[in-house]
């Protein structure tokens, strides 16, 4: 008898057909894994079909063989088509979120990536078939190799179908977790996740979220202290976060951003885009109110969005300021203060239009009363609205309760609303009027335990808080001296897994509570309050 032939030299396509499928499946995987040829053979001969069908099958071991051999597959080009073209995509969705194996779900999010990388409308049907909420997941809870995985996947997913997956990944907490693992480098996720932040903040949904998320601070200290490629991405990150919005320029502006990208924009050993995108930054950021820069340069993101001056021009905002207060649905009362968000971060006349039209007092009841939907939202658009417009929207803020709403978030970790209170509170004491609510409505024991034992974005924010309330009033000084402040923040201010920032706050804060009757040290060493100062006189 003549010896047989390989499968993948049979003549007769059939035969082939045959016997690729009736062959184990952990032979297609190997067969795949080193020879780009074997690849081809492989889809040419038929074999997905029955490598997709093992993707739903109960034993583990056989899912693992499936992913794993479609994910060798797809490392070839041209057979990404076809893969996606067999049914793939749901298969692997469901084994991404399912799937018993790590590796299995590993190797998933990695050919979902491959198949992302075919063209925008994979990307889409990636997208609708549930994959990004899913990709978060593992990003805020893999290991090392799923985290790496599911950032490579998202940035995929996130710039070939921006449109929609963007605001998916944004949904999902895609945000919060990248800025999480941009803020711990001994993870080696920060250029990973900062490319896919840039990815998210060019929409207008991205941006409002890192800004909500505390991504300003993280950001700014990249492009003081990280490495070349991490100073490169933070600042195009922050250009996107700046282009559109005064407010968001004014806050960058305050968190020092202008003194590194001066020193960026003039260094020899930087790329010359980036000296240049450096220098168009620090041109917005020195005109935090004005967009004549942003006129003269327009982004790529601002020209997919329409922009929002022709909606507050036709009048939208007493109708939608009307649907936040009295609309049947809920859905709809939370969607009006996501547009009021929106709005608001156009710049300080629409924060201040927005105020006037009554939108606070109705924002502190969602705040209080409203679904965690709602609550969120109502503190992204109040935060948007008090710090686009602090002299009018911090005083109706207060006036309507919001600092008590606030503090009560604060207090409720299980709620999962403290950083958001947060920036809130912050934007809010930085007026009379929200230091002595903070004060009356017992902040200063809230705020205290949130440096004793808050996690470090907490404690950060805490810290910020209490300088502000201590600053310009040594009654409260002593009130928070009292509450035994001064240990946790000496401790904060000598911790080496903190922001040297937050140290240098925190060791600020430690010397005006020594000194509760004098404002020497506040005069000697500038507080956070002198950042507000024209950008001209600060550099």
């Amino acid at each position: 008898m003549a010896p047989s032939r390989p499968w993948w030299r049979s003549s007769s396509r059939p035969r082939r057909r045959w016997t690729i499928c009736a062959a184990p499946p952990w032979s297609s995987r190997l067969l795949g894994r080193h020879s780009p040829d074997n690849r081809l053979r492989i889809v040419d001969g038929g074999a997905l079909a029955t490598l997709v069908a093992l993707l739903s099958r109960p034993d583990p071991l056989l899912q693992e063989h499936g992913v794993t051999a479609l994910l060798n597959l797809s490392l070839r080009e041209d057979n990404r088509g076809a893969v996606v073209d067999a049914g793939a995509v749901g298969p692997l969705v469901r084994a991404l979120r399912s799937a018993a194996s790590p590796a299995a779900r590993e190797n998933a999010a990695c050919t979902l990536l491959r198949l992302a990388q075919l063209d925008g409308s994979a990307a889409a049907a990636i997208g609708r078939a549930g994959a990004v909420p899913v990709l978060v997941s593992l990003l805020e809870s893999g290991g090392a190799r799923g985290k790496k995985d599911a950032a490579t996947a998202l940035y995929a997913l996130c710039s070939g179908a921006p449109e929609e997956n963007g605001p998916r990944a944004v949904e999902a907490g895609a945000v919060r977790a990248l800025l999480e693992l941009m803020g711990e480098p001994e993870r080696g996720m920060v250029e990973k996740a900062a490319y896919v932040l840039h990815a998210l903040v060019g929409t207008a949904e991205g941006r409002a979220a890192a800004v909500a998320e505390g991504g300003v601070p993280v950001l700014v200290e990249m492009v003081e202290g990280g490495t070349p490629r991490h100073k490169e991405m933070a600042t195009l990150c922050l250009l996107h976060v700046c282009e559109d919005s005064a407010a968001y320029r004014t806050m960058v502006a305050r968190e020092g951003a202008i003194p590194p990208l001066v020193a960026l924009s003039h260094s020899s050993d930087a790329r010359p885009k980036l000296r240049a995108k450096a220098e168009v930054l620090v041109g917005l950021l020195r005109q935090p109110r004005s967009g004549s820069l942003l006129r003269a340069r327009p982004s790529v993101a601002a020209s997919r969005l329409p922009a929002g001056a022709p909606f507050v021009d036709a009048g939208a905002v007493g109708p939608l300021v009307r649907a936040l207060r009295s609309a049947a649905s809920p859905a709809a009362r939370e969607n009006a203060a996501c547009a009021l968000l929106r709005l608001a971060q156009l710049d300080g006349s629409a924060a201040a239009a927005i105020g006037r039209a009554g939108a606070v007092p109705v924002l502190v009841s969602l705040l209080e009363s409203g679904g965690a939907r709602g609550k969120k939202d109502a503190a992204t658009a109040l935060y948007a609205l008090c710090s686009g417009a602090p002299e009018e929207n911090g005083p109706r803020a207060v006036e309507a309760g919001a600092v008590r709403a606030l503090l009560e978030l604060m207090g409720e970790p299980e709620r999962g609303m403290v950083e958001k209170a947060a920036y809130v509170l912050h934007a809010l004491v930085g007026t009379a009027e929200g230091r002595a609510a903070a004060v009356a409505e017992g902040g200063v024991p809230v705020l205290v335990e949130m440096v004793e034992g808050g996690t470090p974005r907490h404690k950060e924010m805490a810290t910020l808080c209490l300088l502000h309330v201590c600053e310009d009033s040594a009654a409260y000084r002593t009130m928070v001296a009292r509450e035994g402040a001064i240990p946790p923040l000496v401790a904060l201010s000598h911790s080496s897994d903190a922001r040297p920032k937050l140290r240098a706050k925190a060791e600020v804060l430690v010397g005006l509570l020594r000194q509760p009757r004098s404002g020497s040290l506040l005069r000697a060493r500038p507080s956070v309050a002198a950042s507000r100062l024209p950008a001209g006189l600060c550099n």
